[in-house]
C-alpha cells in the first residue's frame, strides 16, 4: 500500500457538516398518526457549535416546513441530537427529506463536503384497518364481554388516530 500526499499543507481535519441516516419510531403508520424522526447533526473540524443557517423538512419533494435547529450545545463526539415529528394526512408512500444548509448563501463555507447534507426516508401511510371482533359468549347480555378488552386494546377510546377501527 502506497500513499502519496499531494498537498502537505492541507488541513488534516477539514470542516464538514453531515446528517446520518434518519431513524423513525414506525415506518408504517395510519393516516393522521404523528411520526417521530431522529438523527444527529454531525460536525467535524470545528471546536464549537454554531446553529446551522437552515434545516428544512421536505415531504414528497415539496417544502413541508423549516425546522428549528438545536440551540447551543457541546459537541459530544461531534454529534448533536436532532428530533422532529410529522403527521401525514394522505395514504400512500411518502418520501421524507431532511436538508441541512450550514451557511447562509454567499457566506464563507463551514462545510467542505456538501453532498452529505441530505437524508431521505420512505414512510408508508395506510388507512385505518377495520377489524370485526366476534365474541362467542352464550349470554346475549353479559355485564362485561371478553372481547371488549381486546377492542379497547386495539382501538383505545380517546385515540384520535387509531391504527385499527375495531367493532
Amino acid at each position: 500500500l502506497c500513499v502519496v500526499n499531494v498537498d502537505p499543507h492541507r488541513d488534516p481535519d477539514p470542516p464538514n457538516w453531515s446528517l446520518p441516516p434518519l431513524r423513525v419510531n414506525r415506518p408504517v403508520v395510519p393516516v393522521g398518526r404523528e411520526v417521530t424522526f431522529r438523527t444527529d447533526l454531525t460536525i467535524h473540524g470545528q471546536n464549537a457549535y454554531t446553529p446551522p443557517y437552515s434545516l428544512s423538512l421536505e415531504v414528497d419533494g415539496e417544502l413541508g416546513r423549516r425546522l428549528e435547529p438545536p440551540r447551543a450545545s457541546s459537541l459530544a463526539k461531534g454529534k448533536i441530537p436532532l428530533t422532529f415529528t410529522h403527521r401525514f394526512t394522505n395514504e400512500g408512500s411518502h418520501l421524507v427529506s431532511l436538508v441541512l444548509e450550514p451557511d447562509a448563501p454567499g457566506a464563507i463555507s463551514r462545510d467542505t463536503v456538501p453532498d452529505d447534507n441530505r437524508q431521505d426516508f420512505a414512510v408508508e401511510v395506510t388507512p385505518t384497518l377495520p377489524v370485526l371482533i366476534v365474541d362467542g359468549d352464550a349470554d346475549p347480555a353479559p355485564k362485561r364481554r371478553g372481547a371488549w378488552s381486546l377492542r379497547d386494546a386495539l382501538a383505545p377510546q380517546g385515540d384520535a388516530t387509531p391504527a385499527v377501527k375495531a367493532r
